[in-house]
């Protein structure tokens, strides 16, 4: 059970880094909106899901080994989750070449103002990508407001993003290979 628990835990925090969780409100649905609509649908399929293999479980109709395959069954076999993994397929290597550029333009960012032009260059470019969503928030935008820039908050800056564009691409290449929602789940951890 405490499998099943985790793997649902894992679905739900890589549709997190991939998603936005707001709906749009125009006549023609963007790619984006769709996108914040497939997590809201997934959710809701785990929680039914789950409830499911839970009555299952109590009633003793199933083990706790036949529960993780249910599990794992649908999170393969799921229109919704297999239509996901398709979008972090696609959005990921455009969150990569984004954070990428971004960092370039952060290591000659002397004062804060050139580091709003970053930013801004970064917000128009995720917008191109139709990855905006993906980018920045309301509290990341907070946040910058607040932030002093100076030497040791670029360094530390640029440190996070090398880290993080480090396990990206170690990342990618498994997101590619990925045909089931199971495989792109070894991507995010340590099953690679």
């Amino acid at each position: 059970m405490k499998k099943l628990i985790l793997i649902s835990l894992m679905l739900m925090l890589s549709l997190f880094i991939t998603s936005c969780w707001e709906d749009k409100v125009e006549e023609v649905k963007t790619q984006e909106q769709v996108s914040a609509e497939q997590p809201k649908e997934i959710v809701k399929e785990i929680s039914d899901t789950t409830k499911e293999i839970s009555e299952k479980i109590a009633s003793w109709e199933i083990t706790g080994e036949e529960a993780e395959k249910m599990m794992l069954d649908w999170l393969n076999n799921s229109k919704t989750v297999k239509s996901q993994l398709e979008l972090q397929k696609e959005q990921m290597p455009k969150l990569f070449k984004l954070i990428k550029g971004q960092q370039s333009c952060i290591k000659d960012a002397d004062d804060k103002g050139d580091l709003m032009d970053c930013v801004e260059d970064s917000k128009k470019m995720a917008k191109k990508m139709w990855i905006s969503e993906m980018y920045m928030d309301d509290e990341d935008e907070e946040e910058l407001k607040n932030l002093v820039w100076d030497d040791a908050e670029k360094e530390k800056t640029l440190k996070e993003m090398s880290e993080w564009l480090a396990e990206m691409e170690k990342m990618l290449p498994c997101l590619k290979d990925a045909k089931v929602m199971t495989d792109m789940m070894k991507c995010y951890g340590d099953e690679k």
